[in-house]
């Protein structure tokens, strides 16, 4: 059964990817996936590739996560982490697509302000974790 909160990450991701689509005529082809710790693009896709790609995996993932083998995730112990977990993980493979989009038309923003709000983000869940259950 796919719960509620799980609808609002597949929505986030099939939105980028649909971003994708809109943004279509202005995206290039190649596409730069991939950035060296400089900043530079290392990886290159087809355009369709790169429009999908990501939020494909971030489905399969969350589908993992909520619905795999409980080993898969030690989240599992809490519903509320759970939750917390895919929506985190749903987020940071949107924001990441998100990113993608932006170098690829031509804006060259730091990559310091991508990661920022995935340790900030990463941060609070451990703390959360921590809080609540123990770092066992």
């Amino acid at each position: 059964m796919v719960r509620r909160y799980e609808w609002v990450v597949y929505g986030l991701l099939t939105a980028t990817a649909l971003l994708g689509v809109v943004l279509w005529g202005r995206l290039p082809d190649p596409m730069a996936i991939h950035f060296s710790g400089g900043g530079d693009p290392n990886t290159f896709v087809s355009k369709p590739v790169g429009v999908v790609l990501a939020p494909a995996i971030g489905i399969g993932a969350v589908i993992l996560m909520q619905h795999g083998p409980a080993g898969l995730s030690r989240s599992y112990e809490s519903p509320a982490m759970k939750r917390a977990s895919a929506l985190f993980a749903g987020s940071v493979v949107a924001l990441a697509q998100l990113y993608v989009y932006v170098w690829n038309l031509g804006y060259r923003i730091p990559t310091w302000l991508l990661l920022t709000p995935v340790f900030a983000g990463a941060l609070v869940l451990i703390g959360y974790r921590w809080r609540t259950e123990g770092m066992t």
